[in-house]
């Protein structure tokens, strides 16, 4: 780490009136290490660096750019809080109520019980803490039960056990068949049962098919005609017993009469279990909260957003370090080689959730071509990072 970054660690640390040993206590690192370096003996890793623009209140572009004096850093921050201060006293001095009245007599007002337009006609719109209601009808509880299905945490958690279940049904399905493919021509064979055993390839999907009923916990997964053909065929060429054993196939509506009500059952009572803990009591009434499609999009905003702030500063660390030395040490690189790997991780899992959304919700194309571009930059801001450590 080059001198003039570790005398600008020293300079920040007195102008917030720390010791070494008090800087040391909040950081959890040894005294030792703070004065590495203050003396520039060793650099931070990225980790610390931040936890210390966090302790300062500035940025770590503040904290690292030998450029930017230590006293217009503090003075620009300080300017930035009084400015804060104002306008929220102004926020709070706008929010007196406002009335107006219109020339056709419909009133609205604005104040700090929220919005309310009623119409010379009867008619009312009132939007506050409870939601939007027109005419006392609550619109977003009307769109509720059926938008619900789309977006709901549930319905993604369908999805993504409908992925596992894909996946395990191939796997099982594969090695099964090559085990009844070893076991007939062994029977056929040893036994000389080629016109007896054939039944068994009826079996091959079935392992594969009772892993994902357990996957999707759904009883109407379970292959029961498959297992009813193959001991009907079975009894019927071992034994020569088809007759009256035709009567097993009765099993297969009698299976389906009794489990479609408990699937359907148990359905209806994670959606509503879903929908019941997601309720919130606000001066002693319930309000349904739940995140519908462009709540999750913005979820997506926020959540690029933050991976563009962390890249942009592991970028920045990068560049400064770079540029004030061309010693870098190994265990700084290895820091900032640890937070792109994190970083790549959250990628992947963005865009994991956004399959999800994408596939169950009404997404419309240009928006998932929007994410998808977004995404994309993201990720050529990450490899611009990784060329060039």
């Amino acid at each position: 780490m080059t001198i003039e970054l570790a005398n600008r660690l020293v300079g920040f640390r007195k102008k917030f009136g720390y010791s070494q040993e008090e800087l040391a206590n909040q950081l959890n690192v040894s005294r030792q290490s703070i004065s590495n370096w203050e003396s520039g003996e060793v650099t931070p890793s990225i980790d610390y660096l931040k936890e210390l623009a966090k302790i300062y209140g500035v940025s770590m572009d503040d904290l690292i750019n030998c450029d930017k004096p230590i006293d217009d850093v503090i003075n620009k921050k300080a300017d930035a809080k009084s400015e804060s201060s104002t306008n929220e006293e102004k926020t709070m001095n706008d929010s007196e109520d406002k009335s107006t009245t219109s020339s056709n007599g419909d009133k609205v007002n604005i104040g700090k019980d929220g919005i309310h337009v009623h119409s010379k006609d009867g008619d009312n719109v009132d939007i506050d803490l409870r939601g939007i209601h027109v005419n006392g009808d609550d619109i977003k509880k009307s769109f509720y039960d059926s938008d619900y299905k789309a977006t709901s945490s549930y319905f993604i958690k369908t999805k993504k056990r409908k992925k596992l279940s894909d996946k395990v049904n191939g796997i099982v399905t594969s090695v099964f068949s090559l085990l009844v493919v070893v076991a007939y021509l062994l029977l056929g064979f040893l036994a000389n049962g080629w016109g007896i055993y054939w039944p068994l390839f009826i079996l091959i999907p079935v392992p594969g098919l009772i892993c994902t009923a357990i996957i999707r916990r759904k009883f109407n997964d379970f292959p029961i005609p498959l297992v009813v053909t193959f001991a009907y065929l079975m009894v019927g060429t071992y034994f020569g017993l088809w007759h009256p054993y035709w009567l097993l196939f009765l099993i297969i509506p009698i299976y389906y009469t009794i489990f479609s009500p408990i699937d359907k059952a148990i359905f209806d009572h994670n959606l509503q279990k879903e929908k019941d803990d997601s309720v919130i009591t606000v001066n002693g009434e319930d309000i349904k909260v739940h995140k519908d499609v462009s709540d999750s999009l913005d979820s997506f905003d926020e959540r690029i957003e933050k991976l563009n702030n962390k890249v942009s500063s592991i970028d920045k660390v990068v560049n400064t370090v770079k540029k004030e030395s061309s010693d870098v040490n190994k265990d700084f690189l290895d820091d900032i080689k640890d937070e792109i790997d994190d970083v790549e991780e959250e990628i992947e899992n963005l865009e994991d959730d956004m399959d999800d959304l994408f596939d169950e919700g009404d997404i419309p194309l240009q928006s998932k071509i929007d994410y998808r571009s977004k995404v994309g930059s993201l990720k050529a801001a990450v490899k611009n990072v990784k060329d060039r450590l």
